[in-house]
């Protein structure tokens, strides 16, 4: 007859590690429960979500019009656009030097500047933000 004895060590062994890891299983639902509902604070699982998303971006010839616009009116968004991109280049040219400067020492905005949207390979260089500035007037 074959003793029970190696079954009973065994069943011992799986429960003194159940038992050992259930107080980090406990922690780890608590903090998922903690987190907000959405993906955001998941980052694994917002991760392999994006990782489902294809990539896209849109030729400048195709981002006026993407909406099924005609193309006077791709025309016309065309031009604002690169109206509001001569006006923000000659307004805040300084702002964006200054910008350019310390981005070389701040991986924050390092990190905004390859931010990928879906227009960032034509419309950064063209409208590229000016988060420095030089002065500002009281405490708002």
């Amino acid at each position: 007859m074959d003793s029970p004895l190696p079954i009973l060590s065994l069943a011992a062994a799986a429960t003194a590690v159940a038992a050992a890891g259930f107080p980090k299983a406990q922690a780890r639902l608590a903090l998922s429960r903690a987190k907000h509902r959405s993906l955001g604070g998941h980052s694994k699982m917002s991760r392999m979500v994006a990782r489902l998303i294809p990539f896209y971006e849109f030729d400048i010839n195709d981002f006026f019009c993407s909406d099924g616009a005609p193309a006077a009116v791709a025309t016309q968004r065309q031009d604002g656009f690169f109206r509001l991109a001569h006006l923000y280049q000659d307004k805040f040219a300084r702002g964006r030097q200054m910008t350019a400067q310390a981005s070389e020492k701040i991986s924050d905005l390092q990190f905004t500047e390859a931010y990928r949207v879906p227009l960032a390979g034509w419309s950064g260089s063209i409208l590229a933000p000016a988060p420095s500035c030089s002065r500002r007037r009281g405490s708002r």
